[in-house]
C-alpha cells in the first residue's frame, strides 16, 4: 500500500514536471513572438496604485508579460500609466511602467508590487525661492514653471505613500524599488534663478526598514547654455524616514565652472573659475526639502584664473584643491583648506595693484564667510614665491556699496630689492619711493603690516591708515650717494602712511662704524618729504673729513687740502636735515656735528704749521664752527 501511495505521488509530480516544462516552453514560444497581453490583471494593479483617500485616481492601458533581455527574467509591464486628480487634472503620465511582484504579498494572497520601473518620464523639479522643493512628473512636454501647489502636493502623497507608508494591508505597503530610467529631468532653481536639464536620467530608490537608499546619475548635456560639453554627476544618497532628512553625496569630475556662469546671474562670478574640477560635495537635506549643510573636498586642474574688480587678477593655475563646509541654517561658509599651484615659468598679473607682473608660485587660505553680515574672516592665507612667503589674517565685509577690510600679515627673509615689486601700486606711494630710494641690498629678516581701508566702484581701493614694521640685515642705506652712504647696516623700519623712522642699530660707512642713528621721514604722501637724520659714528678722522668735503658744506676746516696726512679719531654725533625732492636729494640742507678728536694730526693747519696730537671738540653747523681742546703746533 505504501509502495503504491509513493508510485502515486512520484508520477503526479513527473507530470506536474512535464507539465511545467511545456507551459515554459509555450511561454517561451509566446514571448519569442512578442509580449502576452494580461489584461485581466490591470483592474488590480490599478487598484494598489489609487491612492487610499480617493485624492488621485491611476489608469492602466494595458498589463504585458515580457522578457527583459538585459536582466534575462519575466517582466510585466504597465501601459499607458496616468494619475489625475479628482477634479480630472493630469499630474503624472508615464508611457511604461515595469512591475515586479512581491511574493510575500502573493503568500498573503494579495497582487503587489515588490518593484516599479519608470520609463522616460519627463520629471519636473522646482526649488523655490524659500527653499522648498516641488515636483511634478507628465510625459508630454510642459513647462516646469507652471507646477500647481495642488500638483505638487498630489505628486508628493504619491511618493510618501510609495516610501513612507509601511501599511502592508496597502499593495504598495510591500514595495522596496524603484527604479526611473531614462528620464527627462528639468530643474528650476528659483534661490539661484538657473534652470537647467539632463535629457537622459536614471534613479534608483531602494527602501530597507528606517531608510531610503537613493541613487542617481544624469549628464548635464551641451543643450543648457552655456555647457560645451557633457558633464556626468553621479548621486549616492540616505533618507531617514524617522528623522525625515537625507543625506546626499554628489560626485562629478572634469566640471568647469566656467561654463556654468551664464545660467544665473547670482553664478556669474563662476567665470573667473576656467579649469576642470571634480571631487564631492556632501549635503545633509532636511524635512520640506531644505538644504541644511553641505561638505565639499575639490580638486581642480589646469586652466586659468581671471578676476577683474577690484585687483585685475590673471593667471594660468596647474593643480588647485578647495575643501570646507556651509551651514545654511548659520548662513556660514568655512573653508578648512584653499590651495592654488600657479604655472612654472609663468607669472601672475594683478593690473591694478601692480604695474608688472610677480612670480608666484602657490596661495593658501582658510576662513570663514558670513553670508549675513558679508564678512570673510580668513584666519591665514599665505603666498609663495621662489622669494617671498606672506602670510595673513584679516577681515573683508560689504556695507551697503562699500567693500571695507582690514588686514595684518607677515613675512621673513626678504630680499630687500625685492620690495618694489611685491610692493602694491597705489599703496602708501610715498613710503614705498622713500624706501626704494634710501635701501638696497641685504634682507628683510622680519616684516609685519596692518592695513586698513575700503573699495567702492566710484573710487577704487582708499587705504585708511597702514602700519608697518621691517627689521633688516646687511642693508644699504643711501642718503645723498656716496657722501652718505651707509653699508651692512642692521636696523629696523616703522612707517604709516606718512612718516618713515629708520633705526640704524649698527653699520659702517667706509672705515667708519655707525654706532646707532635714525632716519625720520615726514610727508610721504608729498612731492618733498622732510629728511631728518641722526648719526653716531666712530673711525678714523681722515674719513670723516672726506665724506664732509663731499656734501655742500661751506666749511672752512672741509675746504683743507687732506693730502697732506690727516690723522687720528673721531667719535661724533651728527645731524642731517633736507627737503627729498627730484633732481635736488639734498634742498635746504641743514647740518650740525658734535665731534671729539683724538690724537688728530692736521697738516698746515695754523699759519702754515701741523697741529699734532690734539684733543679737539668741534662743534659745528650751517652759520659757525666752534673749536676748543689741547695739541701741539710743529713747524
Amino acid at each position: 500500500m505504501l509502495k503504491l501511495t509513493l508510485r502515486s505521488v512520484l508520477q503526479i509530480f513527473s507530470v506536474g514536471i512535464i507539465g511545467v516544462a511545456v507551459l515554459c516552453g509555450v511561454l517561451v514560444w509566446k514571448l519569442a513572438s512578442g509580449p502576452i497581453y494580461l489584461s485581466f490583471l490591470t483592474p488590480y494593479f490599478v487598484s494598489s496604485l489609487n491612492s487610499s483617500d480617493g485624492e488621485v485616481t491611476f489608469k492602466v492601458d494595458d498589463t504585458l508579460l515580457e522578457w527583459n533581455e538585459n536582466q534575462n527574467n519575466l517582466q510585466l509591464n504597465l501601459q499607458g500609466v496616468q494619475a489625475v486628480a479628482s477634479d480630472g487634472t493630469l499630474i503624472v503620465q508615464v508611457s511604461n511602467l515595469s512591475v515586479e511582484l512581491s511574493g510575500a504579498a502573493l503568500f498573503d494572497g494579495k497582487l503587489a508590487p515588490k518593484s516599479i520601473g519608470i520609463f522616460g518620464p519627463i520629471v519636473n523639479i522646482v526649488r523655490t525661492e524659500f527653499g522648498d522643493f516641488e515636483f511634478g512628473m507628465i510625459q508630454s512636454e510642459k513647462s516646469i514653471a507652471k507646477i500647481n501647489a495642488r500638483e505638487n502636493k498630489i505628486v508628493t502623497d504619491i511618493l510618501y505613500e510609495i516610501f513612507v507608508s509601511k501599511d502592508q494591508s496597502r499593495p504598495l505597503g510591500y514595495l522596496k524599488k524603484v527604479n526611473i530610467l531614462n528620464a527627462d529631468l528639468n530643474v528650476d532653481d528659483k534661490q539661484l534663478g538657473a534652470r537647467w536639464r539632463s535629457p537622459k536620467t536614471d534613479v534608483s530608490l531602494i527602501r530597507q526598514q528606517n531608510n531610503l537608499f537613493v541613487s542617481a546619475s544624469l549628464v548635464l548635456k551641451p543643450g543648457n547654455p552655456g555647457l560645451h560639453r557633457p558633464t556626468p554627476i553621479n548621486l549616492v544618497g540616505n533618507y531617514s524616514l524617522a528623522a525625515k532628512d537625507a543625506k546626499i553625496t554628489d560626485g562629478f569630475a572634469d566640471l568647469n565652472p566656467a561654463e556654468f556662469y551664464s545660467l544665473s546671474h547670482r553664478l556669474t562670478f563662476l567665470k573667473m573659475f576656467d579649469f576642470p574640477i571634480g571631487g564631492t560635495v556632501d549635503v545633509l537635506v532636511t524635512e520640506g526639502g531644505r538644504i541644511d549643510k553641505l561638505e565639499f573636498d575639490l580638486k581642480g586642474g589646469e586652466g586659468q584664473v581671471s578676476y577683474s574688480d577690484p585687483i585685475g587678477l590673471s593667471a594660468d593655475v596647474t593643480k588647485t584643491r578647495l575643501s570646507g563646509e556651509y551651514n545654511n541654517t548659520l548662513g556660514l561658509l568655512k573653508i578648512d583648506g584653499l590651495e592654488v599651484n600657479f604655472a612654472k615659468n609663468k607669472h601672475v598679473r594683478i593690473a591694478k595693484l601692480y604695474n608688472g607682473e610677480l612670480s608666484i608660485k602657490k596661495l593658501t587660505l582658510s576662513g570663514d564667510y558670513d553670508s549675513d553680515f558679508k564678512k570673510f574672516v580668513f584666519r591665514k592665507r599665505s603666498f609663495f614665491s621662489k622669494d617671498l612667503t606672506v602670510e595673513a589674517i584679516g577681515k573683508i565685509q560689504q556695507i551697503g556699496r562699500e567693500t571695507i577690510f582690514e588686514i595684518s600679515s607677515q613675512a621673513s627673509e626678504i630680499p630687500i630689492d625685492y620690495i618694489p615689486i611685491v610692493w602694491p601700486g597705489g599703496l602708501a606711494a610715498g613710503v614705498k619711493k622713500s624706501i626704494a630710494k634710501t635701501l638696497s641690498q641685504g634682507v628683510i629678516t622680519s616684516a609685519k603690516a596692518n592695513l586698513n581701508g575700503k573699495y567702492s566702484n566710484a573710487r577704487g581701493v582708499e587705504i585708511g591708515s597702514i602700519i608697518s614694521v621691517l627689521d633688516y640685515r646687511d642693508a644699504a642705506i643711501t642718503l645723498h650717494s656716496p657722501a652718505l652712504k651707509v653699508t651692512k647696516s642692521k636696523g629696523r623700519i616703522r612707517f604709516d602712511g606718512k612718516t618713515v623712522t629708520a633705526d640704524i642699530m649698527s653699520g659702517k660707512s667706509g672705515n667708519l662704524l655707525i654706532r646707532r642713528g635714525k632716519i625720520l621721514v615726514t610727508g610721504t604722501d608729498s612731492s618733498d618729504p622732510l629728511v631728518n637724520i641722526n648719526l653716531q659714528i666712530n673711525g678714523q678722522l681722515e674719513t670723516a673729513l672726506r665724506i664732509a668735503k663731499e656734501l655742500p658744506l661751506d666749511l672752512p676746516v672741509v675746504d683743507n687740502p687732506l693730502s697732506g696726512g690727516v690723522s687720528g679719531s673721531i667719535h661724533s654725533i651728527l645731524n642731517f636735515s633736507f627737503r627729498l625732492k627730484e633732481g635736488s636729494d639734498l634742498d635746504g640742507l641743514k647740518f650740525s656735528a658734535d665731534a671729539y678728536m683724538k690724537n688728530a694730526r692736521f697738516p698746515r693747519a695754523i699759519m702754515n704749521m701741523d697741529l699734532t696730537s690734539a684733543n679737539l671738540r668741534l662743534k659745528v653747523n650751517n652759520e659757525q664752527i666752534k673749536v676748543t681742546g689741547t695739541g701741539g703746533i710743529a713747524g
